[in-house]
């Protein structure tokens, strides 16, 4: 509620979440507001009842105060300062501990203005409500970046919101209501709370949805349903789903061939391949290496989606395809549940959308996989085993360009997902799994997009099997060179931050960003010390002291974001027990592999995906055992 002007700056959204947005006695409303506007004549009554509320208030005494509100404990009570109040950086938190007493009431009453440091927060103990916390202010309230304020707000002049801060309550200035860039005002819960989370309604905010779709990255969901392949359906229960490349827009791998995904039912175990309903879904998106060009460039991608056929990935069955496995953190009562299996062969880590004109380089590299392709069915055939689905190889293209579409493919794969579950049980639980480049992808677009499929009430757990998301910014030429063939990076929220470009660490900032802005979803990340695939990746292959504790660097960089979400951030970070190194764990054999001294990968992970108390956060560098950094 606004006197004269309400002001969202920048070019971003500024939410006004449960309630409406009103202005009285002035009309001006300027900026991006998601929101509903209040009727005038309601804007009148609001705009009295508030400068009522504000009266009273301001007459009101009680204990003393000091300036610095913050790091103190407050019971319920009136508290009154007869000048300015602070809430400091160097004491960012103040607690209001209502004793078990969920109609406590706490009003804070200052001369003058009210100033919240960057980052700061109310933490609400033993059933306080926001409802009952009161902030009436002699003159302004003035929010510095990423703060929360819990509660009622009342000033005699002005409310200036900083970027991203946020008011789980109810703001009324008299004068200037001005929101800066992504800041928020949200009704608050009538539950009692332990800190802020039941301001929490699960899904990502409006305004970061709205975000989202303005940079386009939501342009693909939907576009083209696939069709069901009637021949095709492997030993291990999967159905083949596939797009004709040929057609607009639609999802295709890196040489222009058909793009496929594979779905299995829900399944009971004690009658094998019986399909059965379940509130489950996984999607699994694979990895398979990446391919770009320019001065320093790299073709070691998966190009053609049949290659990675369930059928033939599970060769070495393990991992959560290993379904008779007691120990598998997906199988729950022996039920199997929906599996959206995602074959990758954009070559773009699930990021791309852009195309690439021909190379020779490229050029060898694509006749060397259609040979593989060859070599596969031919080694089918010699077993009995039918050829692989889709197009024969002698009628694929014989000198094809690139076409990075991760995220054309990605939106086909969710929107499968999607299509699947119709006539079946909508989910509760996705569990969104990705190995290798997989990973990247379930840990950065594949998140937002789950959500604006199936929405914010679905609880949504992530694992990151090893996608190299923290970035070695010294190899510019290769980051250049992404950026260039992939367009990477388009898709990517301005309000993100300086980290979120090309030369940045843009997948730990989007992360980060993400966790800001999905307060419910909850991301397990492993790893190992000694991968050989992802260090060749980074250019750091040469087994060196150096290039170990580089390596070893990137990989701490995931500490901070358990740092910052202890309860929604998980590592498992170890060194594998083979001298040559492993890549990813999550679908192999070696998952179930035990562990000296620490939790099992797959207790561990069932843990996680269980959202028990005190899952560890693990991060083993042999000498020392790594925390918060």
């Amino acid at each position: 509620m606004a006197g004269s002007t309400a002001t969202c700056a920048g070019s971003f959204y500024c939410d006004v979440i449960g309630g409406y947005l009103a202005v009285s006695p002035g009309t001006s409303i300027t900026g991006n507001f998601v929101c509903d506007v209040m009727s005038t004549i309601d804007s009148d009554a609001c705009a009295t009842d508030g400068l009522a509320a504000w009266m009273t208030g301001r007459a009101m005494t009680g204990n003393p105060m000091l300036a610095e509100v913050g790091g103190e404990m407050f019971g319920p009570g009136v508290y009154v300062h007869e000048s300015a109040i602070n809430i400091a950086l160097t004491n960012p938190v103040v607690t209001l501990d209502a004793g078990g007493d969920p109609d406590a009431v706490f009003i804070f009453n200052a001369g003058t203005t009210l100033t919240t440091s960057a980052g700061s927060e109310i933490v609400l103990l033993n059933e306080a409500k926001a409802d009952n916390v009161f902030w009436v202010l002699g003159t302004a309230l003035t929010m510095g970046a990423d703060s929360i304020l819990v509660g009622n707000v009342l000033t005699g002049t002005a409310i200036t919101m900083g970027t991203k801060a946020k008011i789980m309550g109810r703001a009324i200035a008299q004068t200037t209501l001005t929101c800066e860039t992504a800041c928020a005002v949200e009704l608050p819960s009538s539950q009692p709370s332990e800190s802020t989370a039941p301001f929490c309604e699960g899904g990502l905010k409006k305004s970061a949805e709205q975000e989202l779709k303005g940079q386009g990255l939501f342009k693909y969901l939907g576009v083209k349903p696939p069709e069901q392949d009637l021949i095709y359906a492997d030993q291990l229960g999967f159905k083949r789903w596939s797009w004709d490349a040929s057609l607009e827009d639609a999802p295709k791998c890196i040489a222009g061939t058909d793009f496929a995904v594979y779905f299995r039912q829900a399944t009971d175990l004690t009658t094998p391949l019986q399909e059965v309903s379940s509130d489950k879904l996984v999607i699994f998106l694979q990895g398979g290496g990446a391919c770009w060009g320019g001065s320093t460039s790299k073709y070691a991608c998966n190009v053609f989606e049949q290659l990675q056929a369930p059928l033939l990935i599970n060769s070495d069955i393990g991992g959560i395809f290993d379904f008779q496995n007691q120990a598998n953190p997906i199988v729950d009562d022996g039920i199997v549940p929906n599996i959206i299996y995602v074959p990758y062969c954009d070559g773009s880590a699930w990021s791309g959308d852009n195309t690439v004109e021909k190379s020779v380089e490229w050029k060898d590299w694509y006749t060397q996989q259609v040979g593989r392709l060859v070599a596969v069915n031919a080694g089918l055939k010699t077993i009995g085993l039918p050829p692989l689905p889709g197009a024969p190889p002698d009628a694929l293209p014989t000198d094809p360009g690139r076409n990075h579409l991760g995220i054309r493919n990605l939106s086909a794969a969710i929107s499968a997902a999607n299509q699947s579950m119709v006539g079946n049980v909508s989910p509760n639980t996705i569990y969104l799994i990705g190995h290798s480049a997989g990973g990247v992808g379930v840990s950065t677009a594949a998140m937002p997009m789950v959500r604006k499929a199936f929405g914010g009430d679905v609880e949504l757990v992530v694992f990151n099997d090893a996608g190299p998301i923290a970035i070695n910014t010294v190899e510019t030429s290769d980051l250049h060179a992404r950026a260039d063939d992939w367009s990477l990076g388009k898709f990517y929220p301005p309000s993100c931050g300086s980290d979120c470009n090309v030369l940045g660490q843009l997948g730990l900032a989007f992360v980060d960003w993400y966790l800001k802005n999905d307060c419910t979803v909850r991301i397990a990340h492993f790893s190992f010390l000694n991968d050989p695939v992802n260090r060749e990746y980074y250019r750091l292959e040469d087994d060196t002291i150096m290039n170990r504790v580089k390596y070893t660097g990137l990989l701490k960089k995931h500490l901070t974001l358990n740092c910052k979400y202890p309860n929604r951030y998980k590592n498992y970070i170890i060194r594998s027990p083979y001298p040559e190194g492993l890549h990813g764990a999550i679908q192999w054999s070696y998952f179930y592999q035990p562990i000296p001294f620490l939790p099992n990968l797959p207790d561990w992970t069932g843990a996680f995906f269980d959202n028990e108390d005190n899952v560890k956060n693990i991060f083993i560098v042999p000498g020392s055992i790594c925390l918060c950094a």
